[in-house]
């Protein structure tokens, strides 16, 4: 079978090639460059008048079924140089299907492409089986695009609704009758590929598949589905041998129709006694069941059903070249009958004649037709429902399906049933003669082995015996053990439970634990809250002290500026000096309401209106006199005017040199109370500084002897809440009297509490760490007794684990001796 002889169909809808000249050239070339044998074209839109100008355009020869140049039409077109003969060709008036009786190369079929319809006409393929059942072709391929999938959930994706069920039936019926297959799907029962696309939204199915007969899969080489060319559809190959295998002599099967023949059956039983008659030795001859031969029986059978295999052929052949001779006769005897009549109709004895011959013909007839059936296996007949033709082409299919077209060698390689048979034939023979004595030796050394397996079966049988009570005493340490380890389950339970207890406790301690810093906290941010208090405090004693300040400064000013006011008025108005009196007791008022108490206590200048009325007194006495109206009289008077000007000028400055010493030495005062305050605000901070690092001393102190104390209850099994650590309370009141007097600024030793001062606070720090050590030792006693029960508990552990799996051990070895 040479690789000239593989034929390759391509089919593909094109969707239209009469409007686009370019789009048609466009799309041969590309099929022409695929290299297949016929190409099959569906939905070309072509008219009668274009065929000659395609077959033109194609280079050979094309087939054509028209409808219209908008739609429909298909065509069949054959590569340049095939080896093909068109017998007959069937044609659809709609342009759907084109049926071609053809022979390529040796192998003859029927050819059918076709173009379903987009919507239900199960009458399309009714039309399509008719025109097939018209040739006698066992060979059938069918192509192109269906619109109709076999199976929706594996040719089909994003398609909800079932289309064209009753097309879907009539193509299953046609699949059933003509014993078709879908190659692609057979090849690949599983896979989800499409030959038909939509962009928006995405559909696709699977519409175009070929289906063939089982002696064209038998020749199949490949299948596939390519990428279509300006098209919405893709392409499918089908690629097979045309030259059928060269078929041997095949089985010869014993008619049975021959048992029904005397003289057949009396020819047998006399071969049967002359084979008999030939190897005979002794014995009763008449009795077939009691004689002996020369050769063995099987010898003898199979020898006997040699010579009645070719007295059967020969019989056979010769009977059906009788039945030949004596049909044409019949055949030329009715012929002239049926002339006879046709020239003289009134012949009664010919026409019964003729009626006679013919029944005759049709009994022969029906012969050959009940050996066609059997042969052809039918499972079915009815009078008058198939014809002939039929069971002579399922005997013909029959025969091809059983033909083997290639082997797989031992290298997975395919080859010809008559090469691989040539080539292996004379490696075979002596092959299978060494394999018979290997197959002789082997039996006497199994003979050996199976005495020797008798004689240690006896043996064996003793053992078991003893196994058996072995088996008995490890049942009884078996339940031993289990009273063991329920045992040892429960001192685990009685374990888990006390673990479970110290969880509890742990987490009782936690909440306690979370619980006093909370409170810490708490009391952290209520000292805080206390030195911010303190901190505006100061702040506003700060403004009190900076506003006295501004008031001192702003009297200073006053007093100057109506000091000058004053000495103007006693410059400019003479007359009304005396009554600068009232405003001097006015300014001593405010001097002395200004002026500390402190400094009016000491010894100081003596004021402002005691030199004012010394300076006024000394000029009043200088100036009371005896009035007088000379000259000089008068300069006299307004010298002493300006003396006693001059005088109050300097009393006021000193007046004023005492006020300024005055003024300073107040905010001098003023000065060391703020400094005093600050230094008192500083002096209560630090103290409180350090009170909460004493406090926090205190408290880490009592929270790890708390700590170490509830470890200890849980040591000795009892809740840690039921205990009450010395020296506690004692420690929270000083903590808070502490923080009490902080707050004030005053922190004396008076200020603690009664029962408590700074000694009985280092004295119960002592007393707590003498408890927090004993604690300490508790634990660690608690700790060692509990890792000396662990280490018990872990060794009685080991200790049944060896011994179960030295139970386990010896039981294996008993196992493996039986």
């Amino acid at each position: 079978m040479g690789i000239d002889n593989n034929i390759t169909i391509l089919s593909m809808n094109v969707r239209g090639l009469f409007s686009n000249k370019k789009k048609r050239l466009d799309v041969f070339d590309w099929a022409q460059g695929k290299h297949a044998s016929i190409i099959c074209f569906q939905e070309t839109h072509s008219s009668k008048d274009v065929e000659k100008i395609w077959e033109e355009e194609w280079g050979n020869t094309c087939i054509f079924c028209h409808h219209n140049n908008r739609s429909a039409g298909v065509s069949i077109m054959f590569k340049k140089g095939l080896d093909f003969t068109i017998h007959d060709t069937k044609f659809d008036q709609n342009g759907r299907y084109i049926v071609i009786d053809i022979t390529l190369f040796e192998q003859r079929l029927t050819l059918v492409c076709l173009y379903g319809y987009n919507t239900d006409e199960p009458l399309l393929f009714d039309d399509i089986l008719y025109k097939i059942a018209l040739y006698a072709n066992t060979s059938i391929l069918l192509c192109g695009d269906w619109n109709v999938v076999q199976d929706c959930n594996l040719d089909t994706y994003n398609i909800l609704h079932k289309r064209n069920p009753k097309s879907r039936e009539k193509i299953e019926e046609i699949i059933e009758k003509l014993e078709l297959l879908d190659p692609w799907r057979t090849c690949h029962p599983t896979d989800k590929k499409f030959t038909w696309r939509q962009p928006s939204p995405i559909k696709q199915s699977r519409l175009d598949y070929f289906l063939v007969t089982e002696d064209i899969y038998s020749l199949m080489k490949n299948t596939k589905i390519i990428p279509g060319y300006k098209t919405d559809h893709s392409a499918i190959v089908f690629t097979f041998s045309a030259s059928l295998a060269k078929r041997g002599k095949g089985y010869w099967k014993f008619n049975s129709q021959l048992l029904r023949d005397v003289e057949y059956v009396e020819k047998i039983k006399t071969c049967i006694k002359d084979t008999i008659s030939e190897y005979y030795l002794s014995g009763d001859i008449q009795n077939c069941f009691d004689v002996k031969l020369t050769c063995n029986d099987q010898l003898f059978f199979e020898i006997m059903k040699m010579k009645i295999r070719t007295l059967s052929i020969s019989y056979s052949i010769e009977k059906n070249r009788e039945d030949r001779e004596h049909t044409s006769k019949l055949e030329k005897e009715v012929e002239q009958l049926e002339n006879i009549m046709s020239m003289s109709m009134k012949s009664v004895n010919v026409q019964a004649t003729l009626h006679g011959k013919k029944l005759e013909l049709e009994n022969k007839r029906e012969q050959k037709i009940e050996g066609l059936l059997l042969r052809s296996r039918a499972n079915w007949h009815e009078n008058g429902e198939k014809c002939s033709q039929y069971f002579c082409k399922l005997e013909k299919s029959n025969f091809i399906k059983k033909t083997m077209a290639e082997l797989i060698d031992d290298q997975d390689i395919y080859v010809e049933p008559s090469y691989l048979l040539a080539f292996n034939l004379h490696v075979f023979i002596p092959r299978a003669a060494n394999e018979f004595k290997a197959l002789e030796s082997d039996h006497e050394n199994l003979k050996k082995k199976l005495d020797a397996a008798k004689s240690r079966n006896s043996v064996l049988s003793k053992e078991i015996k003893s196994f058996k009570q072995q088996m008995q005493t490890m049942v009884q340490k078996g339940q031993h053990d289990d009273e063991l380890i329920e045992a040892l389950m429960l001192q685990q339970a009685q374990l888990q439970k006390m673990l479970e207890q110290t969880s509890e406790t742990k987490t009782l301690t936690e909440v306690d634990s979370r619980e006093k810093v909370k409170q810490m906290e708490m009391k952290k941010q209520h000292d805080n809250n206390i030195v911010q208090q303190l901190k505006i405090i100061v702040a506003e004693k700060e403004t009190k002290v900076h506003a006295l300040e501004d008031e001192i400064k702003q009297l200073k000013l006053n007093h100057l500026q109506k000091a000058q006011m004053e000495n103007a008025n006693m410059i400019f108005q003479p007359s009304n000096r005396p009554q600068s009196t009232n405003e001097n007791v006015e300014l001593e008022f405010r001097l002395s309401s200004v002026t500390p108490t402190d400094s009016r206590l000491s010894d100081r200048p003596p004021t402002v209106n005691s030199m004012l009325e010394s300076a006024r007194s000394q000029s009043r006495k200088s100036l009371v006199r005896e009035p007088s109206f000379t000259v000089n009289n008068l300069d006299k008077r307004a010298v002493n005017e300006l003396t006693y000007q001059c005088q109050e000028y300097k009393t006021l400055m000193q007046v004023a040199d005492v006020e300024r010493e005055k003024l300073s030495e107040l905010v001098q005062v003023l000065q060391k109370r703020s400094d005093e305050s600050t230094q008192k605000v500083a002096d209560v901070q630090n103290e409180l500084i350090n009170q909460r690092k004493k406090n926090a001393l205190l408290e880490k102190q009592i929270g790890k002897s708390k700590i170490e104390q509830s470890s200890k209850c849980k040591g000795d099994g009892l809740p840690s809440r039921s205990k009450k650590q010395p020296g506690r309370a004692s420690s929270v009141n000083v903590a808070s009297s502490i923080r009490d007097s902080a707050v004030f600024g005053e922190m004396d030793e008076d200020d603690l509490p009664q029962n408590m001062n700074l000694e009985e606070l280092v004295t119960t720090l002592e007393i707590q760490k003498d408890e927090i050590d004993s604690l300490k030792g508790t634990l660690k006693n608690t700790l060692k007794a509990k890792e000396e029960d662990l280490r018990m508990y872990s060794q009685m552990m080991e200790e049944t684990k060896t011994v179960f799996l030295q139970a386990l051990k010896q039981f294996k070895e008993n196992d493996q001796g039986t």
